[in-house]
Parts: structure tokens; sequence; C-alpha cells
């Protein structure tokens, strides 16, 4: 049984940076583009899943109470 270098290995470059126009550590340094603003196209990628989007960014020690409220005011933020 070998000790994790088959998959370590692969760690050692980088291959997302951060991106100049969402701040996030998204752009892919050989395909020259962000995952998650799609930069440089002109138009910004957007995530038609609301619902999954804000849990990914929620923090996960909310209790219930504060996450409802969570998403009652996204809901009228549009």
């Amino acid at each position: 049984m070998t000790k994790g270098t088959g998959s370590f290995g692969k760690r050692r470059n980088k291959s997302h940076t951060l991106c100049v126009r969402c701040g996030r550590r998204s752009f892919h340094i050989q395909k020259s583009r962000c995952s998650a603003c799609a930069y440089p196209a002109a138009r910004k990628r957007t995530c038609t899943n609301l619902f999954s989007l804000s849990l990914s960014f929620a923090s996960y020690s909310l209790d219930l109470a504060e996450i409802d409220h969570f998403f009652v005011s996204i809901r009228y933020m549009f």
C-alpha cells in the first residue's frame, strides 16, 4: 500500500490564482478563465440555483432561525 505519493504528488503546483474581477481564488492559470465569474468574458457568470449558492457561502454554525431570516432577506433583495 502506498503512502499517498500518487495522490499528493499532484498537489505541488497551483492551478488557480486570484481573479482580478471577483477577487476569489478561482482563476485557472492554464485556461485563463475564472470559474466563479467567467472572467475575461464580458458577461459575468451567475448561478441560477440561488438556494445552493447561498448555502455554500452561509456559515454552518447558524441556528435554524438565523438561516430562515437569511433566506427571507435574500427573497426581498430581488
